[in-house]
């Protein structure tokens, strides 16, 4: 799959546990690569990164992945798996935006967003953003910089909250938008939540080149903050890895991948040349 953005979930020592329980809740889906820090797999037409760290970072449901179901009966399965050892945060109920929906959180805590409206045609799983606190209101000026930010990006819905709603009627209820042709969903939210955005969901971007890592590493950080071995957070709290293409095949090699981890862990923006000769 060419696929240059997606989401990285970061798991407290149990990603190629939650990688393989994953597997069994989507029939098209598939493990590529697994290693003692990551795994890697692919639902439908959608690649996730699950990385194996700490205790660090908690999951929460400012950001959360977004599935869009072709049936009652999967959207009443995978409630019904994500709950089980999980948590229910909206009940699987008929709303005006849906057939069916649900909001709920899994046993390692990642939060998903359950959808089924017929004839709704969207990619399978996109990651969803919710800002909210001092990030309330937000989103607007969010889908302005992130589709000036990145290339073939644009609009292809935006809904705003109605009066009856108890929300602020400027704010976006949901919006569908695409950066370098990936999906993602941004909404505002006037409610009270202790949680904001942080490293436990991050979006991955894979470079080509050092000039593409230096633009986004530039464009990204501004009036964010810069963090080490390639990431940075935007000034929305929105984190990002931003990683050269070549990064997965050199870790890969079981000769140099601790040469290269080793160098990588010494950077703050990566340069592709060094981590190739490390």
């Amino acid at each position: 799959m060419n696929q240059s953005i997606y989401p990285c979930l970061w798991f407290n020592q149990r990603a190629k546990e939650a990688t393989k329980f994953y597997r069994t809740l989507f029939s098209d889906s598939e493990i590529t690569a697994e290693n003692i820090l990551v795994s890697l797999m692919e639902i439908e037409d959608q690649k996730l990164l699950l990385l194996n760290a700490g205790p660090e970072f908690v999951p929460n449901p400012s950001a959360s992945l977004f599935v869009n179901c072709k049936s009652e009966e999967e959207i009443e399965k995978l409630c019904l798996s994500f709950t089980e050892e999980g948590k229910v945060l909206m009940k699987l109920a008929r709303y005006n935006w849906a057939e069916k929906y649900a909001w709920v959180k899994d046993k390692y805590g990642i939060s998903w967003q359950l959808f089924y409206k017929p004839g709704k045609e969207r990619k399978k799983i996109r990651p969803s953003f919710m800002f909210h606190g001092s990030n309330a209101g937000r989103a607007s000026e969010a889908i302005g910089f992130y589709t000036s930010v990145f290339p073939n990006s644009g609009v292809k819905e935006i809904i705003r909250y109605s009066e009856d709603e108890n929300q602020n009627v400027n704010f976006i209820k949901y919006s569908d938008i695409f950066i370098n042709e990936f999906d993602i969903i941004l909404f505002d939210s006037a409610l009270k939540y202790k949680s904001q955005l942080n490293e436990s969901f991050s979006l991955v971007i894979e470079c080509e080149t050092q000039d593409e890592i230096d633009k986004y590493w530039l464009e990204l950080s501004k009036k964010g903050s810069e963090g080490r071995c390639g990431w940075v957070k935007d000034q929305f709290g929105i984190s990002w890895q931003i990683v050269p293409k070549v990064l997965h095949e050199l870790v890969s090699d079981e000769m140099k991948a601790p040469k290269v981890v080793n160098k990588l862990m010494g950077m703050g923006k990566l340069n592709i040349r060094e981590l190739i000769e490390a």
